[in-house]
């Protein structure tokens, strides 16, 4: 619990201080686009449960763009963790935590600048 509670400070503590890292910005839209992304392929599969066969062909489609777009943005994510020292820092803090994955981390450093 006290390793928890240093590692959240640490990675929390710009936020409570009122500095934002020019990375903020780009983190946070990432993130809110993979969020997006999912609920739009969730919105697809749900369609594709109660549309007639005609049309399911045109939504597997739309889910198989939607699906390498998530792909794409976790690892425009990635690539922006490691290109900040600020944001790798409290990403290897956070990698520490157990049951704390990539997307929660991501959403941790995105949404705590």
């Amino acid at each position: 619990v006290i390793r928890l509670s240093l590692i959240l400070s640490v990675c929390l503590c710009p936020l409570l201080q009122g500095a934002v890292p020019a990375a903020c910005s780009a983190s946070t839209a990432l993130v809110r686009r993979l969020e997006q992304l999912g609920s739009t392929l969730n919105q697809e599969h749900n369609r594709l449960e109660v549309v007639c066969a005609a049309v399911q062909p045109s939504i597997r489609s739309m889910m198989d763009l939607i699906e390498q777009q998530i792909k794409d943005i976790q690892q425009q994510i990635q690539s922006h963790i490691h290109q900040h020292p600020e944001l790798k820092q409290r990403a290897d803090l956070l990698d520490s935590i157990p049951g704390v994955g990539p997307d929660t981390r991501a959403q941790i450093l995105a949404f705590s600048e």
